[in-house]
């Protein structure tokens, strides 16, 4: 009889393993300017050409998920994508051309406004029932005191185990997904007043990911760079 259940308790330890989901996830990427800002003059079109300047503008994200690791293509004029990995709770960044051999580490464990107020985000379930395309949403909202997110998700779409992604406190996504148990259909990310920008998924592919795509190459230390203060950021050279 113990060997009979420990069978059962390993089928169905292996049916949740498998509602986890593995493949890429495409959103395209759109924002609105505040009244406020429109009212200082600053439209649109100068803050998008702005960001393209700048490199910091893609309007297509596809974001490849496995076992916890993930990694984001901007799709944008100068490329840049970042790495997710879970052993080290660690998220890298990286881009194209004149910076490529630079890296941007963020410590991924840490939310950046209780590191400068003490307090951490509150997450809700809101009431609210979003249709879009063929999924039934509902939103988990997030408020600091900075801006507010909103992920909204299908609970019977795109699962994964939150635990996988225990170390990600970073923009509340572990605890968004200890609610939702998915992954986000859309996102809107609400900054203080100023700007909201959209994420919308377009396209889903479930499929087996390399796990070569989760490589970072070796980083060094670099004094000019590490004067630099970026928060739960920090700068390193790819060496």
């Amino acid at each position: 009889m113990r060997k009979i259940f420990t069978i059962l308790l390993l089928a169905v330890a292996a049916q949740i393993n498998a509602q986890s989901f593995e493949g890429t996830l495409t959103y395209t990427v759109d924002f609105e300017l505040s009244e406020k800002m429109l009212d200082m003059g600053l439209t649109r079109e100068m803050m998008k050409s702005r960001m393209e300047a700048e490199g910091t503008w893609a309007d297509t994200v596809s974001t490849s998920y496995k076992d916890g690791f993930y990694r984001q293509l901007n799709l944008s004029p100068e490329r840049s994508w970042l790495v997710y990995r879970p052993d080290d709770k660690k998220l890298y960044t990286f881009q194209e051309k004149e910076v490529s051999d630079i890296c941007i580490v963020t410590d991924t464990s840490i939310d950046q406004e209780y590191e400068m107020t003490g307090e951490m985000p509150t997450l809700t379930l809101l009431d609210t029932i979003v249709e879009y395309k063929d999924y039934t949403l509902e939103t988990v909202k997030v408020e600091w005191k900075s801006g507010t997110y909103y992920y909204l998700f299908d609970k019977e779409h795109f699962k994964v185990d939150p635990e996988n992604f225990r170390g990600h406190i970073y923009d509340a996504f572990y605890d968004f997904l200890k609610i939702s148990g998915s992954l986000p259909i859309r996102i809107v990310k609400e900054a203080g007043g100023m700007m909201s920008v959209n994420m919308d998924l377009v396209d889903a592919s479930e499929s087996e990911i390399d796990e070569s795509i989760f490589e970072i190459p070796e980083l060094i230390e670099d004094e000019e760079l590490n004067s630099l203060s970026m928060g739960t950021g920090k700068m390193m050279r790819v060496k």
